[in-house]
């Protein structure tokens, strides 16, 4: 449904982006998952319409989108802001996009009425904008985004000005409604919990390149680079000629990632360390381990398990199996 070939964009002779390739399947939700200035929100204004400047093509429905006005494009763009018009009712704001397009008026409040009752606000429509919430108003920007019944939804952070509970429940909600029309969406995050929770896939930005594009359960279970591991929490990445100690090592691989569900407590391990840190989460303790030559590692523990003391010596297992290769 969506091919980017070949795109680059910068300014002042720097890059921003750097040769990026994606294709989006119909009906899929990707994510541009990435730290502040990875270029994520960038991709997503040149495929929008609103950068212009950039090399390679924006193909949509095999359609070229060079030349084709942001108005023209059919796409439903919704952000953090919300950016909602105040002295409008939730109505009004819902119909805008409707409006423009030239629908009667009668279409037009059917689909408004359609379009508040799948986000929950049936019955708002007469209401102030200002005597919303927060979450109230975040669905009334989507219920707005989603009447005219877009092509391709783009979402920038939508969730960031919400507090941490809420956006947990509406970005499942999100996700739902998306589902359920049928749209192709785009979703840009810096949040790796949101990105697992909404996308079918999701494409890690890094200084202006995709370091990789998979499924959300890949992602985590095989990351391909140092960076992707690093960004999802996964820490524990050692060097090759450290683990040959414990474990036989194919010579072509520098680094190895151990998942910390991997590294189990066990009095007959092959790997001995020293607890240097505790750090209760509700559900489970993380556990820091020194493991020497300078290499800590993560695991966590169950409450319902018995948890050591800092500064106590324990020994861990490892098997090859435990091992993920990195690219770099």
């Amino acid at each position: 449904m969506l091919s980017v070939n070949d795109v680059s964009y910068g300014y002042d002779a720097h890059t921003v982006l750097d040769t990026i390739n994606l294709e989006v399947i119909e009906g899929e939700i990707i994510c541009l998952l990435g730290e502040s200035g990875s270029g994520k929100t960038t991709l997503l204004r040149v495929i929008a319409g609103l950068e212009t400047g950039y090399s390679g093509e924006v193909i949509v429905d095999g359609q070229t989108m060079e030349n084709v006005p942001i108005h023209q494009r059919g796409f439903g763009l919704m952000f953090q802001d919300f950016a909602l018009f105040p002295h409008m009712t939730v109505a009004q704001n819902v119909a805008f996009g409707l409006r423009m397009q030239g629908l009667p008026k009668n279409e037009q409040n059917r689909i408004v009425s359609e379009m508040l009752e799948l986000v929950g606000l049936d019955g708002y429509g007469n209401r102030s904008i200002d005597a919303l919430s927060g979450g109230q108003k975040q669905r009334v920007a989507l219920a707005r985004s989603l009447a005219p019944r877009p092509k391709l939804l783009m979402l920038d952070e939508p969730l960031g000005s919400l507090d941490a509970g809420l956006r947990e429940r509406l970005v499942i909600e999100l996700r739902d409604i998306i589902k359920q029309i049928g749209l192709t969406a785009i979703y840009v995050t810096h949040d790796q919990q949101e990105a697992y929770a909404i996308a079918d896939r999701i494409a890690v930005m890094n200084h202006g390149k995709i370091e990789q594009f998979d499924s959300p359960q890949a992602l985590y279970q095989r990351p391909e680079t140092a960076f992707v591991a690093r960004f999802l929490g996964l820490n524990n990445i050692v060097p090759a000629e450290f683990m040959r100690d414990y474990v036989q090592l194919e010579p072509s691989t520098d680094h190895y990632l151990i998942h910390p569900q991997s590294l189990v407590f066990d009095d007959n391990g092959n790997l001995a360390g020293k607890i240097t840190g505790i750090l209760f989460q509700g559900d489970r303790y993380r556990i820091e381990i020194s493991a020497g030559k300078g290499i800590d590692l993560t695991t966590y523990l169950s409450t319902t398990k018995n948890v050591p003391q800092i500064g106590d010596s324990v020994t861990l297992r490892i098997e090859k199996d435990d091992l993920h290769p990195l690219i770099r």
